[in-house]
């Protein structure tokens, strides 16, 4: 190599390594202000200043801020290609260390972060006690939450994120309030009342059932007379032995002679006679096979007595009443009010098991836990202690006590009506799938609430026969010895367009999607609301959806002013209900030939109808069969199959296929 040769090589060396060199000390500079940055951003989120974040960042912030923030460091960080970065941030919580990667870009001369893994914080079950859990990416740290007492669930309001608790009143829950059961979640239940409570700064972030819940008491709200609605201005409860009277939350107790008291709302407060409560009252026979009446409830018996507890509560200035009561016993108020004591004891054995599944699912669904209650005493639920109890109804709880329909190891969703037309309805051509505007109609298919003939032979049912077969059915039919089998009734054209016009108004104001008006493109859409006169001239009635066996789905309704859709087996028979006036009344017909005038609700959606008019409609006949929303179990059918000799099992066997008998433990 020539000297020349050699220096250059020198030269070219000595550029490299001072080419290396301020690489090096470029790649240190921004690795070390990236760190300051990532430094600098854990400062920030610790002093809980997030101004400007955004996305990813933001659900840090939050979480950690929710968690309590953790002791933290940068660890390494590392430049990316795109001269991006990369720091490792360290939490440690309890001496135990998580690390998550936080983004980091250039935005001008400074380094400022990008996005961070997902975040969430959470409650996690623990070997001894619930654990407050922040999860970023992969790294996780949990820590104890704070023991707040053992106590019993009264109210849950999901939305609002409150909870009313025997000993500790209404509290706060946090967003990931949960329950858990020997280390697995489990769904909260009104009623429940072998929780330990946990806490995470004022708030219950969770709780642990001591014990397995057993759902052998159940809570009923009491309606008003009339079956008006729940909320009382006032209430009187009587006793005929010696009762007493407890406070929650403060446990404060007034032991009471036999008599009554009257209760009313005043403020935030609970007022009786010259006493004032803060909290709910909880009422309680102190004598055996004691029971407490409410005289300011009027029921078919008159005055209804009541076993178990009865507790009233202010609830936004009207009293909330509580019936809390063992299950087995419920269900003797509930049978005579649901099934006739003259269909036996088979039927009403029957009656039992469906009764005691519907109201299981209803308890663990706890639809009425805002006002603290698993059902309600009407048809919303069950018809509880309208009538009191009989010999009969107790005779057919005892002998099925326990008993209940499973389906996948809970109890099944059951339904029951009145009578069939010969054949059932299925479920999810009655019911929609959802609730409120996010309603999808027809829902979801259950197998074992499909459509069945209830006729011996079991044909399948035909749409291009179905008007023979409403008014010639088949012989042998389970429910034809009920007066709803086959009905009838006339409406002149005139009578029938207002009664239509009305009941759109009113079942637009409870289900707006439920009506639909048909466009200048023949489709129908929903409205924004209907016309005074929506219907015009009645033209013609359309049965534009039927479903297996029958039922309507949705009917159209053609006037002058426009075309109508209604949806829905109940809104249908509300829309067509053949209620007239006094000065014109509609008689509805009954297959035993007994009549009645201007009924509430058509009878069933398993109608057809004929017209008469030549060149106008001048009146409409309709001519149905059954009684009720056609779903699950003819109480009817029951009745015969019971009269014929089938057994308990086979009886329910036919009505819920596919469902197992199951006692509870």
């Amino acid at each position: 190599m020539s000297k020349q040769a050699g220096r250059v090589t020198t030269v070219l060396l000595v550029l490299a390594a001072a080419a290396f060199l301020v690489f090096a000390w470029w790649v240190g500079n921004m690795t070390h202000s990236a760190r300051l940055a990532a430094a600098e951003f854990m400062d920030n989120l610790a002093a809980e200043k997030t101004a400007g974040l955004s996305g990813s960042l933001v659900e840090l912030a939050e979480n950690l801020q929710e968690f309590g923030m953790p002791l933290y460091s940068v660890g390494k960080v590392r430049l990316t290609w795109d001269l991006k970065a990369r720091a490792e941030i360290i939490l440690e919580q309890g001496g135990r260390k998580a690390g998550f990667a936080l983004s980091l870009e250039r935005r001008g001369n400074r380094w400022q972060p990008k996005d961070a893994p997902p975040s969430q914080v959470s409650v996690t079950a623990g070997q001894n006690q619930p654990l407050l859990a922040l999860t970023v990416g992969d790294a996780a740290l949990t820590k104890p939450l704070e023991p707040m007492g053992h106590d019993k669930l009264l109210t849950l309001l999901e939305e609002d994120k409150r909870a009313e608790w025997l000993h500790l009143g209404w509290q706060d829950l946090a967003e990931y309030f949960t329950v858990f059961f020997q280390g697995k979640e489990v769904a909260p239940v009104v009623g429940m009342d072998a929780l330990n409570l946990y806490g995470r700064e004022g708030r219950v972030a969770a709780a642990v059932l001591t014990q397995e819940y057993v759902p052998d008491v159940i809570r009923v709200n009491i309606n008003t007379t009339g079956f008006g609605g729940i909320h009382h201005a006032q209430v009187e409860i009587a006793c005929s032995g010696r009762w007493q009277v407890v406070e929650a939350v403060t446990g404060r107790s007034l032991d009471l002679e036999p008599g009554s008291v009257t209760l009313r709302a005043q403020g935030d407060f609970l007022l009786m006679g010259t006493e004032t409560f803060q909290h709910r009252l909880i009422f309680t026979p102190l004598e055996a096979q004691g029971k407490l009446r409410l005289p300011s409830v009027i029921r078919a018996q008159g005055v209804p007595s009541y076993p178990g507890t009865i507790e009233v509560a202010n609830m936004g200035g009207n009293l909330v009443i509580v019936n809390e009561v063992p299950l087995e016993e419920y269900l003797c108020y509930v049978l005579p009010g649901e099934m006739p004591e003259s269909f036996g004891p088979q039927a009403l054995a029957v009656q039992a098991v469906v009764a005691r599944t519907y109201a299981l699912g209803n308890l663990y669904a706890s639809q009425w836990r805002a006002t603290s209650a698993h059902v309600v005493d009407s048809v919303l639920s069950q018809v509880y202690n309208n009538s009191g109890t009989t010999a009969a109804a107790r005779a057919a709880v005892e002998s099925t006590r326990g008993q209940y329909l499973a389906r996948d190891g809970k109890p099944a969703l059951v339904r029951y009506f009145s009578t069939s037309s010969g054949y059932t309805a299925s479920y999810h051509e009655v019911w929609g799938e959802g609730t409120g505007g996010n309603e999808a109609f027809p829902g979801t298919p259950k197998p074992w609430l499909m459509s069945k003939a209830q006729f011996p032979g079991g044909e399948e049912y035909s749409e291009e026969n179905y008007a023979d077969f409403i008014h010639n059915p088949p012989p042998g039919c389970y429910d034809e010895a009920s007066p709803w089998f086959r009905w009838h009734f006339t409406v002149p054209a005139d009578q029938l367009q207002e009664i239509i016009a009305d009941n759109l108004k009113s079942v637009f104001v409870v289900n707006e999607k439920t009506v639909e008006r048909q466009n200048a493109d023949g489709k129908f859409e929903t409205v924004e609301e209907i016309p005074d006169d929506p219907v015009g001239q009645l033209l013609e009635l359309i049965p534009a959806r039927r479903g297996e066996g029958g039922v309507l789905m949705w009917v159209d309704i053609v006037g002058s002013n426009g075309t109508w859709r209604v949806k829905r087996e109940y809104y249908i028979r509300h829309v067509l209900r053949p209620q007239g006036s006094a000065q014109r009344p509609i008689t509805l017909v009954r297959h035993d030939g007994s009549t009645l005038n201007n009924y509430s609700l058509l009878p069933s959606a398993h109608v057809i109808w004929e017209t008469q008019g030549d060149e106008a409609l001048e009146k409409v006949t309709f001519y149905g069969g059954g009684f009720g929303h056609g779903v699950g179990m003819s109480q009817y059918g029951v009745r015969e199959l019971a009269r014929q000799g089938w057994s308990l099992e086979e009886i329910l066997a036919h009505y819920f296929p596919g469902t197992q008998l199951t006692a509870l433990d």
